[in-house]
C-alpha cells in the first residue's frame, strides 16, 4: 500500500496480525477496505504488532508485512503529513499501549496523528457489539429455546482490568433478556469453566453455537475453539453432553463492526 495518489493524508490500520489469509481478507482486509472507502482522501496503510506473526509469514511464505515503524518510514518517505490511525484491536491492551508508545516515539515527520478507539472503548461500543451479536449472530442460530450461543473471546491473563468488557457485555446481553449467550475467554475472565458451569446450570439447553468473539477466525478458533484435541471448547462442551458447532467467522466479516470501526476512525482524536 502506498501513497500513489500523492496525497499528504495517510490512513494507517493497525492489527495484530494472523498467519490465515483467508481470514485475514474476510476479516483485516475487508475492515481495511471500507475505512479506504470512507476516506477516499486519504492513502491506506497496513501495519502489524505481532512480531511473531510478521516474522513468520516472512521466512515460511514469502510475504511482507511492515511492523508498525516500517509502515510510519513508509509513510514519511512518501510525504504524508496528516496521519490517522485507527487500530483494529478489540480491547485497549497491550498492543494497543505499545502502538501508542511507537506512535509518540516516531511522531517528528508528522504534523499530526491521531488515534481512533479500539472497538470496545466505551459503553456505547459495548451496545453496539451486543445488538451485532444478537441481531447478526444469535438471531441466525438460536432458533429455539434449547439453542445457545457461546462467544470465544481472548482475554487477558496480565492485565485482569482489560477483561471487563467480557462481564460488561455479558451483562448487556442478559439485561436484555437473553440468558442464552455465554461469553467466556481462552486467556483471561471470564473462563470456559464459568461458561460451562453456566450451560449446565441453564438445564435446558442442548445444543451449544460456538464462535469467536476476536476479529480475526486464526489460530485461537481453529484450535482452541474448534480443534480436534479433547480440551477444545467444542469438545468439551460436547463433554458436559450438549452438543456443539462451530461457527469460523471474525468479527471483522461483519458490516456491521466495519462501520464502528469507521466511526472510531471518524471521531479520532
Amino acid at each position: 500500500m502506498s501513497n500513489q495518489n500523492k496525497t499528504t493524508k495517510g490512513l494507517l490500520a493497525v492489527s495484530f496480525g494472523t498467519l490465515h489469509k483467508e481470514t485475514c481478507d474476510k476479516t483485516i482486509g475487508a475492515i481495511e477496505g471500507a475505512l479506504a472507502e470512507a476516506f477516499p482522501d486519504h492513502a491506506l496503510y497496513r501495519a502489524w504488532t505481532s512480531r511473531f506473526i510478521i516474522k513468520k509469514l516472512r521466512e515460511s511464505h514469502g510475504i511482507h508485512c511492515d511492523t508498525l515503524e516500517e509502515a510510519l518510514q513508509r509513510m514519511a518517505a512518501d510525504g504524508i503529513k496528516e496521519v490517522l490511525v485507527q487500530p483494529t484491536h478489540l480491547l485497549d491492551g497491550f498492543e494497543n499501549e505499545k502502538m501508542r508508545q511507537v506512535l509518540a516515539e516516531l511522531a517528528d515527520p508528522f504534523d499530526s496523528i491521531r488515534i481512533g478507539a479500539n472497538l470496545l472503548d466505551s459503553e456505547s461500543d459495548i451496545d453496539a457489539v451486543s445488538r451485532i451479536v444478537l441481531e447478526d449472530i444469535y438471531s441466525e442460530c438460536c432458533c429455539d429455546d434449547a439453542s445457545a450461543l457461546v462467544l470465544m473471546g481472548h482475554g487477558n491473563r496480565h492485565d485482569p482490568a482489560s477483561n471487563e468488557v467480557y462481564h460488561m457485555l455479558q451483562k448487556r446481553l442478559a439485561d436484555q433478556g437473553y440468558h442464552r449467550v455465554f461469553v467466556g475467554t481462552v486467556d483471561g475472565s471470564p473462563t470456559l469453566e464459568d461458561v460451562l458451569a453456566a450451560l449446565q446450570k441453564h438445564g435446558s439447553i442442548t445444543k451449544a453455537f460456538v464462535t469467536p468473539l476476536m476479529i480475526v477466525a486464526g489460530n485461537h478458533a481453529l484450535n482452541d475453539m474448534a480443534g480436534d484435541d479433547e480440551d477444545s471448547w467444542v469438545n468439551q462442551i460436547k463433554g458436559i453432553g450438549i452438543s456443539a458447532v462451530p461457527i469460523i467467522k471474525g468479527l471483522g466479516e461483519y458490516k456491521a463492526v466495519q462501520q464502528l470501526f469507521i466511526d472510531h476512525a471518524t471521531a479520532a482524536k
